[in-house]
């Protein structure tokens, strides 16, 4: 699966803890240790298990690590074509 059905899938999955982040005091809560961080509340008053938004955590890391290896595949094959296309700029690249 891509990145992208990876994202999708826990939209779904973690429909629950999406849910819960809509309440967030910040729109870019990380739910660690931010105040008014409504899953972590979730999480203290017993709504949420722990262990899911540990597993949803993990998703997500492995999910932007993904992500990060395709971007890196898609630089590596853009300086590939662009070596071919240009050999005086070759040196640059290698310089890189």
């Amino acid at each position: 699966l891509g990145v992208g059905d990876a994202k999708c899938g826990m939209d779904t999955t973690f429909s629950d803890i999406e849910e819960l982040a809509q309440h967030c005091r910040f729109r870019d809560c990380r739910h660690e240790k931010e105040t008014g961080c409504a899953v972590q509340e979730a999480v203290r008053d017993g709504r949420l298990p722990e262990r899911r938004l540990l597993n949803y955590k993990k998703l997500l890391a492995e999910t932007a690590h993904a992500k990060r290896r395709e971007e890196t595949a898609r630089k590596k094959q853009l300086r590939s074509v662009e070596r071919k296309k240009n050999p005086v700029r070759k040196k640059q690249y290698k310089a890189e």
